[in-house]
């Protein structure tokens, strides 16, 4: 777990027993019996049949796709003091949170994060050997998300302040683009001339017949007519 208040990434795997009063040691993620065992007694288990097994498997992988980083604040073999801030790489450039206190919470650097344009985040904080680290899963900006970027020039330690500190940033799970093969996925193909423009001059097209409720992410190509083929897609936020 990364965070006190929520689970990240899979939870650990179910494991069963067939077999009566059986230990929680010995459960496991496949339970096959011989069929010489599969007589319903008491002693052994209440299956029946030959040859018969359990299996435990996990056929949903939680946030599979979703770029993971994670921020380690460090002061080492001191405790870290003071403050930092971290920086986001937007579409309309670098971004910086405000300062936050060392040691601050998971709801704080989520709340910092998504106040300069992240998306939503989940955001998780577990103490580290020299400081405090935080596991942040981009949940909105699809496919590979720049590592955040941190401004470490008020922290310092104490009560040694010659120790060494700073933050690191490292891109655990690399994200990906969407399959777009959901049951809900249609298409449109529209000319430019066609589009109405909204007050800053961006073009808007809208999309029709959404299930409420139901996160959606848009894929856009541009047509060569030269070549007579679409373009590499772009891929927009769900």
């Amino acid at each position: 777990a990364a965070g006190a208040d929520d689970w990240l990434g899979d939870l650990p795997s179910l494991r069963v027993s067939a077999m009566n009063r059986s230990l929680a040691s010995n459960y496991k993620l496949v339970e096959e019996l011989a069929a010489a065992t599969l007589d319903g007694s008491a002693a052994a288990t209440t299956m029946t049949g030959t040859d018969a097994s359990l299996t435990a498997d996990t056929l949903v992988h939680r946030y599979d796709g979703f770029c993971v980083q994670t921020v380690l604040a460090y002061a080492k073999n001191a405790s870290l003091r003071g403050s930092f801030a971290l920086k986001y790489d937007s579409p309309d450039g670098l971004v910086a949170t405000p300062y936050l206190e060392a040691g601050a919470s998971a709801a704080e650097v989520k709340a910092a994060l998504e106040a300069i344009g992240t998306g939503e985040l989940f955001v998780g904080a577990a103490q580290a050997t020299d400081g405090k680290e935080y596991t942040i899963v981009f949940l909105e900006r699809l496919g590979t998300v720049p590592p955040l970027q941190a401004d470490s020039t008020r922290l310092y330690a104490s009560p040694n302040k010659q120790a060494t500190t700073g933050v690191a940033v490292s891109v655990v799970v690399a994200g990906r683009v969407p399959a777009m093969d959901s049951p809900l996925k249609g298409e449109a193909e529209v000319r430019l001339s066609d589009l109405e423009r909204d007050a800053d001059g961006q073009y808007v097209f809208m999309l029709d017949d959404l299930e409420a409720g139901e996160p959606y992410a848009v894929s856009v190509a541009m047509y060569n007519g030269v070549r007579s083929v679409y373009g590499l897609p772009a891929h927009a936020t769900p």
